[in-house]
C-alpha cells in the first residue's frame, strides 16, 4: 500500500502538470509558483524532478513527463505523466467535454483530450523519452484523473501506479480499445 507521502508526491506531480511552459522556460520555478505552488514547495520540486518533455494544446489536453532526480541532479529512471485538469482557460473546452464526454457519456470514445493523450505517449516512445515496455506511474486531478484511468484501462502493461486527485470515475467497460 502506498504511503502518504507517495500520496503527497503524485498529488504534487498532478498540481505541476497546471504549469505552462516547464519543458520550455529557463525559470521553472516561477512556472510553477504561477500555477499555485509555493516558492519554498516549487524549488523542492524543481530539485527533485526533471521535465522531460509536455504537451499543452489547444484541445485542452496539457501533460508532463517528468523523470525524478537525485541529489546530484542524476536521473534514477523513476517516470511520472502528470495530467492537467480542466484549466480556466481552456473554460469552453474543458467544461464542454467535463459534460457530455464524463457526465453523460461516462467514456472517453471520441474525447479530444483523450486522443490527444494517445498521440503525446506515441510521440514520447518515437522521440525515445520512454520505451514501449517501459514502466511509468500515471497521475492527474479532475479532467486529468479521468484520462489517466482511461489511459491505465487501456495500457495497464505499461503503468505500474495510477494517482487520481478528484476526479469523476472512469468505467472500463465501456472503454473501446
Amino acid at each position: 500500500m502506498p504511503s502518504i507521502s507517495t500520496y503527497f508526491q503524485n498529488g504534487e506531480i498532478a498540481f505541476a502538470a497546471y504549469a505552462q511552459n516547464l519543458a520550455t522556460t529557463a525559470d521553472r520555478i516561477g512556472a510553477l509558483k504561477a500555477a499555485g505552488m509555493t516558492q519554498l514547495q516549487a524549488e523542492k520540486f524543481d530539485r527533485s524532478w526533471q521535465v522531460l518533455a509536455q504537451q499543452d494544446l489547444s484541445d485542452g489536453f496539457s501533460a508532463v513527463l517528468f523523470e525524478r532526480v537525485n541529489e546530484n541532479g542524476t536521473p534514477t529512471g523513476e517516470k511520472v505523466l502528470g495530467i492537467r485538469g480542466t484549466e480556466a482557460s481552456h473554460w469552453g473546452i474543458d467544461y464542454l467535454v467535463d459534460v457530455v464526454n464524463i457526465a453523460v457519456l461516462g467514456t472517453n470514445v471520441g474525447m479530444p483530450q483523450y486522443n490527444s493523450l494517445e498521440s503525446f505517449y506515441q510521440s514520447l516512445i518515437a522521440q525515445g523519452k520512454l520505451t514501449a515496455a517501459e514502466q511509468i506511474t500515471v497521475t492527474g486531478h479532475s479532467l486529468g484523473g479521468f484520462l489517466a484511468q482511461a489511459f491505465t484501462a487501456k495500457h495497464d502493461a505499461v503503468v505500474s501506479a495510477t494517482y487520481t486527485y478528484n476526479s469523476p470515475a472512469f468505467e472500463p467497460h465501456i472503454f473501446c480499445r
